[in-house]
């Protein structure tokens, strides 16, 4: 067996079995590349996309990699849902219940519902995750067979080239480029039951399996990724890589100007920016993009309060500023302004709204664009996700089926204004027009954050962070069908709890003649016990270092982030909430009956107040 001894072999011997390892060696690599090239573009064929599959390059890592060219929706393309939101659907043929493993009896849609996108570029976010991202504010259609979102980010070919990804941006350097990757998805909310009143009459009789549609509530997630140094124009969403999608949403980077995120003025943007281009070169994941996943820390050195720009030790615009979910129904007026002036002596420098089914009437335009004016107001649109809502919403349905089509888009609208002011304000408070949070020993936000910051600091002096993100207030009910006692005026008085809430707001007031009003905080004194601090608190959150906000506190933090929430004492301040009705039933308000509490510590507000409020009064209505 001496001929198998490779010290037996000569030179040239060696050499033509280290050339035949070679040829193998590209073979298989070839074999490998082509056969891959071979797959995507017959997954792209079976998506039914009109892709454009061009010569292949050689990447710096030396494989051979093909050049696909996806393309660019246009604004024909859009599908626009009830003016402020974009819709992409898919039909699936062929649909399996999880459960049984078996085919449905109808095909499935499949829906993404998008209302807004953003740079997100907060440095706690790129030390912990390795990127910047876009996020996306949308509701999804919940399915009983499981789908995955891609986003498709574009960036304009004019912009300076994506570096880090071979030689291939010197070939196209000028072509629009789409990067494809598979969202990270964060639930923001609860799951929605919406009444489907498709091919519905008010007389069929409804089954809650088949007449219910699920929706979810999401933050789509989309990572740049590090070796990518510009920031994409637009955003689309799918349900595969290379699927069209009927979704384009504008990526807004963050304003200078705070009154400079008018969505209504961005529908035209896509034709304009990619005017001359067709179809856009695909970049997908590379090695490593894997891991641009919240929560994997990139930087173990990292620190929340690293620099004056992450933490609220920095200069901003506002101090304190407040977020409204949508709004619904019929505003009262008089209630709005007291509500907006109290907020002022507060400390309040900003107020955002979101106006979902408001009757505006001319007072109410007066109203807001007084305040707008003042530079202390900012108001937009937003509509429910929900295709079919409106004769949900003026039916003589259950309460639930009604609130349900509104309150989809809840966190859509409140992370809208809350990213707004990630650069522009140090605390924001989520409130509805019918709370407030009063303190209990001082007169203002700004004397009462004094006393908390350092007690969060000594309470939690061993943590490794400086201040909590959330500073949680517990809740009192003033409910306004329980006996009202005023002492505005010269004497006291009086009003039985049968008293229509209508008929308390006609209530004279010598201070605000002719218009017949009394500050409904001055009518309704009595309040509940303070419930517990997570059962419907209120909270004022730093922007920079929440993820996603709700109606009631910080709902996801950031990834990286180990601080907490703080619960403050009612001895340092409290949510009074006036309420007509009881959050759950007429029985419920009777069990706080016995335990009510006379409540005068407002009333240091009223003399001012009541001049401000006058002062707006005299101004605006007729």
């Amino acid at each position: 067996m001496k001929f198998c001894n490779i010290k037996n072999l000569t030179l040239r011997h060696k050499n033509r079995i280290a050339r035949i390892f070679f040829l193998l060696l590209v073979f298989c690599i070839l074999f490998n590349t082509f056969d891959d090239v071979y797959k995507r573009y017959i997954n792209a064929l079976k998506q039914n996309v009109n892709i454009i599959i061009s010569k292949s390059y050689f990447s710096n890592d030396g494989f051979i990699s093909p050049i696909i060219h996806l393309p660019i929706p246009k604004q024909d393309d859009i599908k626009y849902r009830n003016e402020f939101w974009q819709v992409h659907q898919k039909i699936h043929d062929v649909a399996y219940d999880n459960r049984s493993n078996s085919p449905l009896a109808t095909p499935d849609l499949d829906e993404i519902v998008a209302y807004f996108s953003y740079h997100d570029d907060r440095r706690q976010v790129i030390q912990h995750t390795g990127s910047r991202w876009v996020r996306v504010l949308a509701v999804k259609k919940l399915n009983k067979h499981p789908t995955s979102v891609f986003c498709q980010m574009w960036f304009h070919g004019e912009d300076e080239q994506i570096n880090g990804y071979g030689k291939v941006e010197e070939r196209l350097l000028g072509t629009p480029t789409v990067r494809i990757v598979r969202a990270r998805v964060h639930a923001t909310g609860r799951d929605h039951n919406i009444l489907n009143l498709r091919n519905k009459t008010s007389s069929a009789k409804l089954n809650v399996e088949d007449d219910h549609l699920r929706y979810g509530q999401f933050l789509f997630s989309c990572p740049i990724g590090s070796k990518i140094k510009i920031t994409p124009k637009f955003v689309s969403l799918a349900f595969s890589k290379y699927e069209k999608s009927s979704i384009m949403l504008p990526v807004y980077d963050f304003p200078e100007d705070n009154a400079s995120l008018d969505m209504e003025n961005e529908k035209n943007n896509v034709d304009q920016i990619f005017m001359k281009d067709s179809h856009a070169y695909v970049v997908e994941d590379v090695e490593g993009d894997a891991d641009y996943e919240e929560g994997i820390e990139k930087n173990s050195e990292a620190s929340i309060n690293k620099t004056a720009e992450d933490s609220n030790d920095g200069n901003f615009r506002y101090e304190f500023v407040v977020c409204v979910d949508g709004s619904y129904g019929k505003l009262n007026v008089k209630e709005f302004i007291e509500w907006m002036e109290l907020n002022i002596l507060l400390g309040v420098s900003h107020v955002t709204l979101h106006n979902v089914t408001w009757r505006a009437d001319e007072q109410v335009q007066s109203v807001l664009q007084h305040y707008e004016e003042r530079g202390l107001l900012k108001l937009y649109g937003i509509s429910s996700a929900f295709e079919n809502w409106q004769p949900i919403v003026y039916s003589n349905l259950s309460s639930r089926d009604i609130f349900e089509p509104i309150s989809l888009g809840s966190p859509s609208a409140l992370n809208h204004c809350y990213w707004r002011y990630t650069k522009l304000a140090k605390w924001v408070l989520v409130i509805d027009y019918d709370e407030i949070i009063i303190p209990q020993q001082v007169l203002t936000y700004q004397e009462m954050f004094k006393e908390l910051l350092q007690k969060s600091k000594k309470s939690d002096k061993k943590k490794k962070w400086e201040t909590p993100h959330t500073f949680v207030f517990s809740m009192a009910y003033h409910f306004r069908t329980w006996p009202k006692i005023s002492k505005t005026g010269n004497s006291s008085y009086n009003i039985e709890s049968n008293q229509t809430v209508e008929n308390l707001l006609q209530s004279d007031d010598s201070n605000f003649s002719p218009h017949r009003y009394r500050l409904y905080t001055d009518r309704f004194h009595y309040r509940t016990n303070p419930l517990s601090s997570w059962t419907a608190p209120k909270s004022f959150s730093d922007p920079r270092r929440c993820l996603s906000v709700f109606n009631h506190y910080c709902y996801i933090h950031l990834p990286g982030d180990v601080g907490e929430s703080f619960n403050v004492g009612n001895d340092v301040g409290m949510v009074h909430h006036y309420r007509t009705k009881c959050p759950r039933s007429d029985e419920d308000c009777e069990k706080f009956a016995p335990g009510k509490i006379y409540d005068s510590n407002i009333d240091r507000y009223f003399e001012v107040l009541k001049k401000n409020v006058k002062l707006v009064f005299d101004k605006i209505l007729v």
